[in-house]
């Protein structure tokens, strides 16, 4: 949807990935997270223990 509007990439931000149907999404190239609910495989998880 958002390519066939012209976008060359789109990346998912979010604070509290939880990806209960997969962290595989057709058109998404990179997803971002942190590691406040657990790590994902194929996702880029961020450590917030130095917050809490």
């Amino acid at each position: 949807m958002l390519k066939d509007k012209g976008a060359k990439k789109v990346v998912l931000i979010v604070s509290h990935g939880i990806f209960s149907k997969g962290a595989v999404i057709d058109f998404v190239d990179d997803i971002y997270t942190t590691d406040s609910y657990k790590n994902i495989e194929g996702v880029r998880c961020f450590s917030i223990a130095k917050y809490l």
